[in-house]
């Protein structure tokens, strides 16, 4: 993995990481990364400098790392169940791990985004052959719909810095030639605003 330097514009490999090693994920305060190693397919957690390099998970090599938790002491991530993913939060200091719920899903890791404040989820799920995006609390409770768009595939939900609104990818089945396209979704009353860009899932917003 490699830190980019906007001042030199240079990039400095981080010291213990591989170019396989993938998924980084800055803890709230900036201070360590978690990422998935490219190796075992398991968390870790390093500082920006190659040091202090632990291993925070190791189920199965098949975990998928979702974020930190909002107090930056705990990591998020899923597993592959037989009903989808299983989303757990794992206590750094401790490595007790505990499961939160199961989202009815088995695509990859960008199909579901942590709330700025750590308190919900937004997730894609396929349930009665139907693509949609539900918003819950972070322990799955009081889901509701929020986005299903018939013949389209709505999927990696990425929300805005306040929480207020939810970037969803939309995919064609229909026309699976067909590019994809961005919708930017108001969280409180549904409203749509589309973007005319074609990519497949969002990892940044500039506030």
């Amino acid at each position: 993995m490699n830190l980019f330097d906007f001042a030199s514009g240079g990039q400095i490999h981080i010291p213990n990481t591989t170019t396989d090693d993938n998924v980084p994920v800055w803890s709230p305060n900036g201070t360590k990364i978690a990422f998935s190693s490219g190796s075992d397919l398991n968390l870790y957690i390093i500082n920006p400098d190659g040091s202090g390099r632990t291993q925070a998970v190791n189920e199965n090599g098949d975990e998928q790392l979702v974020d930190w938790t909002a107090d930056g002491t705990g990591l998020i991530y899923g597993v592959n169940v037989e009903g989808g993913i299983s989303l757990r939060k794992v206590d750094i200091a401790s490595g007790a791990v505990t499961e939160i719920f199961v989202i009815p899903n088995h695509r990859a890791y960008e199909d579901f985004a942590i709330s700025p404040d750590g308190n919900r989820i937004a997730y894609h799920a396929r349930e009665n052959l139907q693509d949609a995006i539900y918003i819950s609390n972070l322990d799955g409770s009081d889901r509701r719909l929020f986005a299903q768009m018939g013949n389209w595939i709505v999927t990696a939900p990425f929300w805005s810095p306040d929480g207020s609104w939810l970037i969803i990818v939309m995919r064609s089945t229909d026309l699976p030639d067909r590019p994809t396209e961005l919708m930017l979704v108001n969280v409180n009353d549904c409203r749509i605003h589309p973007f005319p860009l074609s990519v497949e899932s969002i990892h940044g917003w500039i506030p």
